[in-house]
Formats: C-alpha cells, structure tokens, sequence
C-alpha cells in the first residue's frame, strides 16, 4: 500500500486484516519508500494513490513498478484521477483505477478483484452502498469513512484548519466543511478533538 496519508493507510489496512485470504505485507508514505521494501519483500499485488505531498507522480512509479516487476498487479486508488489520467493508468498496466470517494466496502471489493483476477470492474464514482464482504464488519467506526474523509481525518489529527485542509487536498473550503462534518457524524464525535482520537 503505497500513500502519503496514514489515516487512509490504517483505516484500509485494518479493513483488509479481517480478512484471511488478504495480508498487507507492508506500506509506504513515498514511491521511492515503496520501491525499497519492493526490493526487499516483493508482493502481488500494490495499492498506490496518484499524487504525493513530495510532488511525485503516482504515474511515475506505477511505469517503474511495472518495468521491474512486470508480473505485479498495480491498483490505483486516488482523489484526483480524471478520465485522462485514468486512461494514462490503464495504457501502463493497471488492473484498475478507483477513487478514493468510494465506501471502503467498494474500495475492498475492488482490492479483491485486482488481486483475484487481475482485473477490476468500472466502479469508478460509485455512490451506491458499501458493500458487505463476507468476513468484514461493518461497525468498526473507521470502516464506515470513505477514503476521501480519511484524508479528512488525517489533516484534522495534524491540527490542520479547514482552510488548510482545503488547500492540501486542491478543493473548496464548503467541501471539506462538509467532510468534516460528516466525518464528526460517522464517528459519534462531538467535536474535532474527539475525532482525532478515534482509532
């Protein structure tokens, strides 16, 4: 799991360990970080988002992972994709490209089809309903933010503003008053400082 927000990575690598046919062999904030343990402890399949805080394009290590490691399943999970950048994606070698504004329930069922069978379906902007795996509990206050109000969650632990937040993720401060309080919401938390000692 290749991101730069550890919110987004524990909440994810929580949701996956339930399940027994799925390990995370490790994680990364960086691609070059990514490449090194890939030096050293190989996997199937990578979750890596688009874009880093370091200004490195996902894009990028994703033709490097695919140079070195051609038999490597690669899995692109971003806020920021478009239609462009997803077709840049998949002319590399993804097995798909999915945003990060999907329940975790879809972001799982798009993890297990990349890494069964190496291909995954369009569910890019659903806002269906999560969906429920079988083995994966629902309740776990953390299992129920979108990746995107991870992000969220991320910035407010760090003491980040709105504003600031708005700025870091490239969208509108309404936008992310609105994450924040859904975000408050999902949690059962009362104000900001609860919500950044949920776990």
């Amino acid at each position: 799991m290749v991101d730069d927000h550890p919110a987004f990575r524990l909440g994810l690598s929580r949701l996956l360990e339930r399940n027994a046919d799925l390990e995370v062999v490790w994680s990364a904030a960086s691609v070059q970080q990514a490449l090194r343990n890939f030096e050293r402890s190989p996997v199937d399949l990578v979750i890596m988002d688009l874009q880093f805080g370091d200004g490195v394009n996902g894009l990028d290590g994703l033709k490097i992972l695919r140079k070195r490691w051609p038999d490597t399943r690669v899995l692109m999970v971003s806020a920021f994709a478009d239609q462009q950048t997803v077709a840049a994606a998949r002319a590399a070698g993804v097995a798909g490209a999915v945003s990060k504004e999907l329940p975790l329930g879809d972001l799982y069922s798009a993890i297990r089809q990349a890494a069964t069978r190496g291909k995954v379906r369009s569910i890019e902007g659903s806002r269906k309903a999560p969906l429920a795996p079988t083995g994966v509990v629902q309740s776990e206050r953390l299992s129920k933010l979108t990746g995107r109000e991870l992000e969220v969650l991320d910035e407010i632990r760090r003491g980040m503003t709105n504003r600031e937040i708005a700025l870091r993720l490239g969208v509108s401060t309404t936008t992310v008053n609105k994450h924040v309080h859904r975000v408050l919401a999902k949690l059962g938390a009362r104000n900001r400082t609860q919500a950044a000692i949920v776990r």
